[in-house]
Parts: C-alpha cells; structure tokens; sequence
C-alpha cells in the first residue's frame, strides 16, 4: 500500500482464526492505522487481498461484518446527538433509507448499551461524555451492528482505568463468543 512515492506497507500477511484477541503494536509511522484502512476496505491495496470469511474487506465492512472503534471519534460535541443515536448507527446497515428503528434494532442497541454500562447514559448528548465513556459508546455501536470482526485503533487512549478494565473484559467476553 502507497501513497504515492512512499510504500507504507507491503508484505504483509496475518491470519487470525476467529475469537482471537490480537494487538499490534509499533511506533508512531510504522503503518498501524494504514493496515486497518486497509483491513476496513478504505484504502485500496497495491498487490493482494483483504479478506473476511472468504468476503472482500469492502464487503465485509458494507455488510457490518467489521466493526470498527476509531483511535479519535471526530465528536463535534455541540452537535445534538444523543448515546443512543450513535449506538443506532451501528443498525443502518439492516434499515430502510428512512432510517426507522424496527424492534430489533432497538433490542439491539439496548443490549449494546447494556453491555458497555451506559444504559443509564442512553439519552445525554454524545458530546457531554467522558473520552473513556465515549470509546464505550463507538464498542456498543460495533456490537450493535453484530460485528463478527471488531478493529480497535488505540483502544485505551483517553480512557480511564474503569473504562479501560471494562473493554478488555468485555473483548474478553467477545472472544469467548467467538468474535
């Protein structure tokens, strides 16, 4: 993978079977975020292929196969969205153009919430949260998507320690379901 004159990646293979906790580790320029726009199907890849379950990486990524948690949410915090809100958009890949919310993606987005301890938070604008709190809400929105792949950039960056035990517990929970 190039961009233009300068190789960022290449040669790079990795095969993980599924419920697999896998951290990658390096310096700052070393390519960590480059391999996941890669891995999300962003990036158009020089040589080779991405794949999910047989599934190209942009398949997999429209299909909400691939959740991913971004290293920085990009939260306009005057903008007037709630937890619940961006949990939601977890489920726009199984709405209608409307957008309306059927009955299990409601169930979905509260057990979501549910699982990352913030039901209690469901209703206060995203921007009023913690960065740790925050992070939560981008894992429920993953989960609420039934993401069977969950990409992490930076997971624990801004997070405080209550947060930060509960994502590795829950990663742990999801490995076990074989996520």
């Amino acid at each position: 993978m190039s961009y233009g004159a300068v190789r960022a990646l290449h040669d790079v293979n990795l095969r993980l079977p599924a419920g697999r906790i896998c951290g990658l580790v390096g310096m700052n320029g070393a390519g960590k975020s480059t391999l996941f726009s890669a891995l999300m199907g962003v990036n158009h890849v020089d040589g080779g292929e991405v794949t999910f379950l047989g599934t190209s990486a942009k398949e997999a990524r429209d299909s909400g196969l691939i959740g991913y948690v971004p290293q920085h949410d990009g939260i306009d915090t005057a903008f007037p969205l709630s937890v619940h809100d961006v949990v939601m958009m977890g489920r726009y890949g199984y709405q209608n153009w409307l957008r309306i919310p059927r009955k299990e993606d409601k169930e979905a987005v509260a057990g979501a919430l549910e699982r990352v301890e913030l039901t209690h938070l469901a209703h206060r604008q995203i921007g009023a949260l913690s960065g740790g709190q925050r992070k939560r809400v981008f894992v429920a929105r993953a989960l609420a998507q039934h993401a069977r792949v969950l990409l992490l950039d930076e997971p624990f960056a801004g997070v405080d320690k209550r947060s930060e035990a509960m994502i590795v517990e829950l990663l742990h929970e999801l490995a076990a379901e074989g996520v």
